[in-house]
């Protein structure tokens, strides 16, 4: 489809699309391409009794204002209808404030039966607390900047948590993901 023929076999129980490498006239149509590809499975699966489960890292790309709106209402379809094909999507972004940007995103944010929540602020925490009815108490858990802290919405049940894990412990050291850490760990 992009120049040559796939070497990669997509009926296998995994398949992992990666489009770090498309970034130009072709990145609308390999996002178009890649989700019509998704959604096939889906429905395949689906004749077949097959649950499928579809996750989608960064999805702020797919949904920001400046993507055509082509490309966020397709997503928005997906993610709407791929329920009641026996699957489970479950889109991740690191930018709520992308989400409440577009129609798109806000239906697929306040449509979603389960999300974790972690810091936000200004308008968009403005936007959750008004949405979810959240109380001062639960705000506070995402106005905190404190890493590990947040909300989990699911089934219009409200559960704050803390996660924090002390420094000097191994867990820690396991876990930490700030870059500051990345050659101590590679080291």
């Amino acid at each position: 489809m992009f120049a040559k023929e796939t070497n990669v076999n997509v009926s296998k129980n995994l398949t992992i699309y990666d489009m770090y490498l498309l970034k130009n006239e072709m990145t609308t149509f390999g996002y178009l391409s890649i989700l019509d590809r998704i959604w096939n499975k889906v429905v395949e699966n689906r004749a077949r009794g097959i649950e499928t489960r579809v996750y989608i890292d960064e999805f702020q790309v797919i949904i920001n204002p400046s993507q055509p709106e082509i490309l966020r209402v397709q997503a928005s379809e997906i993610y709407s209808r791929i329920r009641k094909y026996l699957g489970c999507p479950t889109f991740m972004t690191q930018s709520a404030e992308t989400m409440l940007s577009t129609m798109e995103g806000r239906s697929i944010l306040f449509n979603s039966d389960f999300l974790i929540l972690l810091e936000q602020k200004g308008e968009v925490l403005d936007a959750l607390v008004d949405r979810f009815k959240l109380t001062e108490k639960e705000a506070m858990y995402l106005q905190n900047n404190r890493v590990g802290t947040g909300l989990i919405i699911a089934g219009g049940q409200i559960i704050p948590f803390s996660n924090l894990i002390p420094k000097e412990t191994k867990l820690f050291e396991l876990m930490n993901t700030s870059r500051k850490n990345e050659n101590q760990l590679t080291a």
